[in-house]
């Protein structure tokens, strides 16, 4: 799940990660019936399915140490966009700066 580089650093490859998190979900949950998936009470007051409906991802309060607010998606967006964004803005002052 890992790539290297020319100069000797790694990076991890994230549709690895993706399908195989995917599949690995498949095998726990591939032979429980409706009814199973369900039942309260597999974390917390959380179900099967609870836990792999994508729209808990906009629940706000799903991840309570970084916001109370925000949801996981709120979380996943500002990581992979809206971060990069900012450093982005960053850049181009520098780039400014430097006449380029």
């Amino acid at each position: 799940m890992h790539t290297q580089l020319n100069n000797g650093s790694t990076f991890i490859n994230a549709l690895d990660i993706l399908y195989y998190g995917n599949t690995k979900i498949h095998e726990y949950i591939g032979d429980l019936s409706e009814t199973e998936r369900e039942a309260a009470g597999v974390c917390g007051w959380w179900s099967v399915k609870e836990f792999i409906t994508p729209d808990l991802c906009r629940l706000p309060g799903t991840l309570p140490w970084y916001g109370k607010q925000y949801s996981l998606d709120d979380f996943i967006v500002y990581t992979f966009y809206g971060h990069k964004r900012e450093h982005g803005a960053q850049i181009g002052v520098y780039r400014d700066e430097i006449g380029r």
